[in-house]
């Protein structure tokens, strides 16, 4: 075992030796320091903070857009597309975003829940809407009468 060092052989431990601020500065230091506010690496990462939380909300938008379509429609993937509810202003958004459209739509909801859907489906861009029973018909066609609507004719 070797013997242990007496206090006259120990080397001298003075204030400059234990001197971390004239230490050479680490990786750490060198990258926090390209993100100080005012740098440009500090612009470029709130640029990319602030692109992904926009490309997350979009997101989020598509994923609750298809979830109201789902919920208030029926359809095999072909035409016609049947709501059997009274489409949401999301669902609506979905069915402009399908691909292969214009579609035929099938509007069969109960009478209660059509109160403002009418409007709704005048922003839809479809060729043919054949109306179920209980929908308020006269209000749908008011709605897709305006020059605005999605209808090419009446």
């Amino acid at each position: 075992m070797p013997a242990a060092p007496d206090a006259a052989t120990a080397p001298e431990v003075t204030p400059d030796t234990l001197s971390y601020a004239a230490a050479p500065a680490g990786w750490t230091a060198r990258v926090l320091r390209r993100f100080q506010p005012g740098t440009a690496g500090f612009f470029l990462l709130v640029a990319l903070l602030a692109g992904a939380a926009a490309w997350g909300a979009w997101k989020g938008i598509l994923y609750r857009d298809r979830k109201a379509f789902e919920a208030c429609s029926q359809s095999n993937g072909v035409n016609p597309i049947t709501f059997n509810h009274a489409p949401s202003r999301g669902a609506l958004r979905h069915l402009a975003r399908l691909p292969g459209g214009p579609w035929l739509l099938v509007l069969d909801w109960p009478a209660a829940e059509g109160l403002g859907a009418s409007a709704a489906i005048g922003t839809v861009k479809t060729d043919l809407i054949f109306v179920g029973r209980d929908v308020d018909a006269d209000a749908l066609l008011v709605e897709l009468a305006r020059p605005d609507s999605g209808l090419k004719a009446l």
